[in-house]
């Protein structure tokens, strides 16, 4: 999946990632509607093809939903081969980028939700459009740190989709994650409603293998 920062990678605009099964493994349930990964909200344009377009994705997936191949775990992330079989590392969920399993809960098949429920993990998160650079949304759940920045422009507002199939708009108690430019990994301050968000986020996205809990 190509860059498709708010600062614009020319590709952000061409749907072929999205609608072509040869880059996406759910072209073939989409029908060619590219439109289903766009958030009406997202103001973000593009040069593609030297003509000025919308961005076609809004959209991205829980990180530690979703099974990967053994070649990207094998290159640290960096290249592909091999049917994607193993569950998703869950990258940064420690705390640091790390392509090896942690102990927080992956969910690479439904038997996977044994320690919480698929009505709790979210899979698809409307993310910041000054956040979106690739299709998986990562965070923190070891620390309070956010390094992918979910959207903010639903009135204060972000949406998720979760396992079992329920979309929701959750309201943030917080300005946590009101970008107006290109969001970077930040530390949230205890005992504040910052962190009540960053605590709702990471309790949507996984659990600790040991404790049930998160951090």
């Amino acid at each position: 999946m190509p860059d498709l920062a708010a600062t614009g990678s020319a590709e952000a605009g061409d749907i072929t990632y999205l609608t072509n099964a040869n880059c996406s493994v759910l072209a073939p349930y989409v029908n060619g509607n590219a439109a289903l990964f766009k958030c009406p909200t997202d103001p973000r344009i593009c040069l593609y093809h030297s003509n000025r377009v919308p961005v076609v994705r809004s959209y991205s997936c829980n990180g530690g939903v979703g099974t990967v191949d053994a070649g990207f775990l094998n290159s640290g992330g960096g290249s592909h081969s091999g049917i994607p079989t193993i569950p998703a590392p869950g990258p940064w969920l420690t705390g640091g980028h790390e392509e090896s399993q942690s102990q927080y809960v992956t969910f690479g098949k439904a038997s996977a939700f044994k320690i919480c429920s698929p009505a709790e993990i979210f899979v698809y998160v409307d993310e910041s459009p000054w956040s979106v650079n690739d299709a998986c949304f990562v965070l923190s759940a070891k620390v309070p740190e956010v390094v992918d920045w979910p959207t903010f422009m639903h009135q204060g507002a972000g949406v998720f989709a979760f396992a079992d199939g329920h979309t929701e708009l959750h309201k943030w108690k917080s300005n946590l994650f009101a970008l107006n430019a290109p969001g970077y990994t930040v530390a949230v301050p205890a005992n504040s409603s910052k962190y009540q968000d960053w605590y709702w986020l990471g309790w949507h996205a996984t659990r600790n293998l040991r404790t049930g809990k998160v951090p």
